[in-house]
């Protein structure tokens, strides 16, 4: 490190250094290759090298940490120097450890300055004897970031994700102006698979808070990568359009150049990490350090560290299992007040010291508190099930009879569930989702959404299909129908009310609408959110370096996509304004579109229900009439409609309507019973229905009923108005006789639904299986539903005989052709077809040669 004595040395000689070649300028009137002082000080790295190498400064500003000098990189026979925004190609110091070494003929001492390098330009280096290709390649716009570790190199660090390493860190804005300058308290690896590859993402400590690039202060910053996003921007401008929107704590960020050890590691966005607590990111109450405070209150203890005190004393419920799960840890001392704040993650599998699953499988890590003692986990624990227990029910109410906004803010959830559906994220709802909770002191006690977080993959940039959706199908709905451990996740159940939907359509029209004219260049942005034609203006130096240095083609997602950063942005541009296409006629009027919807759906519905029955039959036309007629009013209502809510109302009374006009006929084969007249008796009780209503049907008091209408031969047909889903759960075929007639007949009392399924529905009672009931002086049949097959039962007699096996053979031979019934009854070894082992295996049945069907021969 340089000291201060020598950097007051630098700038006093910087100046004298100044005036003497101005004079120089003037006097001998000719531009400057170089001038010969030796007051550069080049950085340890570099006068430790082992390795013969180039290095350019990459900044004239003067620092504290002298660590910004740029090591050449070497790729396919050419070397590179990868220079920043602050770096002065007019005055650029150049070191080198050769002992010799001339630039296209002109020798370069280390240390002195130079003005005969320009950007991408390609020069001869004759170092030592050989020569070598160098290309000078420049930034511009934006910062750099140089650091060093406490080793000297990465290896350490890229040798396992949670190694860590102090060192120092300098970062330049782009216009060159030093942002900080000061130690660094840690550098260690981030991500979960961006860490596998090549160019790895980091996360950065600071010994404390400080503004880096002009964000607001904090300790700890992000590095990402985006090594997956050949645009570059996606991150960026996501994060960006939810502050646009009026997202809270949407994270700030910056484009930089990175450094280390004097090595060009590529473009990063630098941005705030998603943190809780008093000036964090998430910037809502400490839970944590109130509970510091209580521990120290109650111990006496100052300086109180959590994971050193109560670090070993776990607190656990359920381990292991995925329902319930709760871990954290035995912390004695609360402070008064546990409502918050909270910050948390649904994840795919909890991972953090503290986390939960929920009762319907959600995992969810707390991020803070990092520690949180047994009385908080349960508390958020609880409200979150509360909340899945409103939000998952039918109506949007929990046991304790609380709607699921009392719980969630619904803007802020609306919000994200735009963000998510526009980019098409995969991992919406299930990782890096983010919400958080404040005290009910000083928040409104609910559940915000957010911040927003990772879209490196998203908008596109993934070629892979998550529940039958293609991730670059930009003209398909993908969050609003989405699933995750517990069925749909968090915003696709929140998109199943009509409340949510409503405040979806409003910040749509309000917020996302102007955002998204900003991020296309319609309109000029006043705020982070920029157009992405900026965007890619700002980086298209730096991502020039990027890809030379990194291959765009080794970590390509999408084929197709584009190989070069250009082709890549032009991908995206298709894809975001094709998504708008598709998103904004449905969401900018959900209403609107929604009775279109309702409109088509009632058209269906009529025509299927004119399907059933014929305008020939008087009494079908009459139904059909009623029906049109039901229709037409609901269409009338749903034009007037004023909300969702009053369309869905509209749609449940007009199917319930239309199902009551439905006619449901069943039948009585009488070829067996022979009864001179056959009655039909039948009720429901109410007690056995899908809920507790009493439905309409026939009101039949007086026994034995109603009289069947004969059709042809033995059948008798009844028919009765009503909903076929409800059906009649008793009904007795009389033969008509009176109570105190011994000629009295009845079957047993069955059951009956609309057998939607099959054309056949008759009732056959069987006079050979009949008792006599002395309480009813009845003779009582046994008997079927003709379409309740009985496997073997071919010729339906409700018995397994050898006649089913020759009619098996009729059919075979083609003397008799099965119905559907008698069909499926007679292929007893369920292998899809009739066939001779069929009656066989009847045959060995009869005889007792295997004891049930199916029988499968080997």
């Amino acid at each position: 490190m340089r000291t201060k004595k020598e950097s007051r040395f630098k700038t006093a000689t910087y100046k004298v250094v100044s005036v003497l070649l101005a004079v120089i300028i003037i006097t001998v009137g000719m531009p400057f290759t170089a001038f010969a002082t030796t007051w550069a000080t080049p950085p340890t790295y570099v006068t430790s090298s082992s390795t013969k190498a180039l290095w350019a400064e990459g900044t004239n500003a003067l620092t504290e940490n002298n660590i910004d000098a740029i090591r050449w990189y070497e790729k396919d026979g050419t070397y590179y120097w990868f220079l920043p925004s602050s770096a002065d190609l007019s005055n650029l110091t150049v070191y080198h450890n050769f002992d010799s070494v001339k630039v296209n003929g002109t020798t370069i001492t280390s240390g002195n300055s130079y003005n005969m390098f320009e950007n991408n330009q390609t020069y001869t280096v004759t170092a030592d004897g050989t020569d070598y290709t160098l290309c000078v390649q420049k930034a511009t716009g934006i910062g750099s970031m140089f650091l060093t570790t406490e080793s000297g190199s990465m290896r350490k660090i890229h040798a396992t994700k949670g190694n860590a390493e102090s060192g120092q860190l300098v970062a330049i804005d782009y216009d060159g102006s030093v942002s900080y300058d000061n130690e660094l308290d840690s550098i260690k690896g981030r991500g979960h698979s961006t860490w596998s590859l090549p160019k790895k993402p980091y996360n950065i400590k600071l010994g404390k808070k400080a503004s880096l690039l002009g964000m607001d202060k904090n300790k700890k910053w992000c590095l990402l990568a985006n090594a997956q996003d050949h645009s570059m921007i996606r991150n960026k401008f996501m994060y960006d359009m939810a502050d646009e929107m009026g997202l809270e704590f949407s994270p700030d960020s910056r484009f930089v150049d990175l450094y280390a050890n004097g090595q060009y590691l590529g473009t990063y966005q630098l941005t705030q990490k998603v943190e809780a607590g008093d000036g964090e990111l998430v910037d809502i109450t400490d839970l944590e350090a109130k509970t510091e405070e209580a521990v120290a209150l109650a111990t006496g203890i100052e300086d109180v560290d959590l994971e050193e005190l109560y670090g070993d004393d776990k607190y656990s419920v359920n381990a292991g299992e995925f329902y319930n799960e709760r871990k954290a840890f035995n912390i004695p001392y609360n402070p008064n007040d546990i409502t918050g704040g909270y910050l948390i993650e649904f994840i795919g599998d909890i991972d953090e010291p503290s986390s939960f699953i929920t009762d319907y499988g959600q995992p969810v890590n707390v991020k803070a508190p990092e520690y949180c003692s047994a009385e908080q986990i349960n508390y958020i624990a609880d409200f979150m099930q509360d909340l899945e227990d409103a939000l998952y029910s039918f109506d949007g109410y929990n046991s304790k009879g609380k709607h699921y906004t009392e719980y969630i803010d619904i803007r802020s959830a609306a919000i994200m569930y735009i963000l998510q559906e526009f980019s098409m994220n995969i991992d919406a709802g299930l990782s890096s989702c983010y919400f958080y909770k404040d005290s009910d002191l000083v928040g409104d006690g609910k559940l915000h959404a957010g911040p927003c977080w990772d879209f490196d993959v998203a908008l596109g940039n993934l070629d892979k299909e998550r529940w039958g959706v293609s991730m670059t199908d930009y003209n398909s709905w993908f969050i609003i129908d989405s699933y995750g451990y517990i069925g749909p996740t968090i915003f696709a159940q929140l998109c199943s009310y009509n409340d949510f939907l409503t405040e979806v359509e409003k910040i749509w029209n309000e917020e996302f609408v102007p955002a998204f004219d900003i991020l296309t260049g319609k309109a000029e942005g006043t705020g982070r959110l920029q157009s992405i034609y900026d965007y890619d203006a700002l980086l298209e130096s730096s991502t020039t370096m990027n890809y030379t240095r990194w291959d765009l083609k080794t970590t390509l997602l999408v084929p197709g996509s584009g190989e070069t950063q250009n082709e890549q942005m032009k991908y995206l541009e298709t894809f975001i304004n094709g998504r708008f296409d598709f998103l904004n006629p449905y969401l900018s009027d959900i209403l609107g579109n929604t009775k279109k919807d309702y409109i088509e759906g009632l058209d269906d519905l009529l025509s299927s229900f004119k399907s059933s029955y014929s305008e020939d039959v008087p009494e079908e036309k009459a139904v059909i009439d009623e029906a049109t007629e039901i229709i037409e009013l609901a269409k009338t209502k749903v034009n007037n409609a004023l909300s969702l809510d009053e369309l869905e109302r509209i749609a449940e009374d007009t199917y319930s309507a239309l199902n009551n006009c439905h006619l449901t006929t069943f039948y009585f084969d009488n070829s067996m019973t022979k009864w001179d007249n056959v009655y039909v008796y039948c009720w429901r009780n109410s007690s056995e229905g899908d809920d507790d209503t009493i439905h309409e049907v026939p009101t039949l008091a007086e026994w034995p009923g109603i009289k069947m209408t004969h059709v042809k031969d033995d059948i008798y047909k009844y028919t009765y108005k009503g909903n076929p889903n409800i059906g009649l759960n008793h009904i007795i075929f009389t033969n008509g006789e009176a109570e105190e007639s011994g000629n009295k007949r009845q079957t047993i009392s069955t059951s009956y639904r609309d057998f939607w399924w099959n054309d056949s529905d008759t009732f056959i009672a069987q006079p050979t299986e009949f008792e006599y009931d002395s309480t009813n002086k009845a003779y009582i049949h046994k008997g079927r539903w003709n379409n309740e097959s009985i496997l073997g039962d071919v010729n339906k007699n409700c018995d397994v005989d050898l006649m089913d096996a020759v009619l098996i053979m009729k059919h075979l031979v083609g003397t008799y052709e099965l119905d559907d019934v008698e069909y499926y009854s007679a292929d007893v070894d369920y292998n899809d077809e009739v066939d001779l082992l069929d009656a066989v295996c009847i045959q060995k049945y009869l005889l007792g040669l295997i004891d049930e069907f199916p029988y499968f021969y080997e």
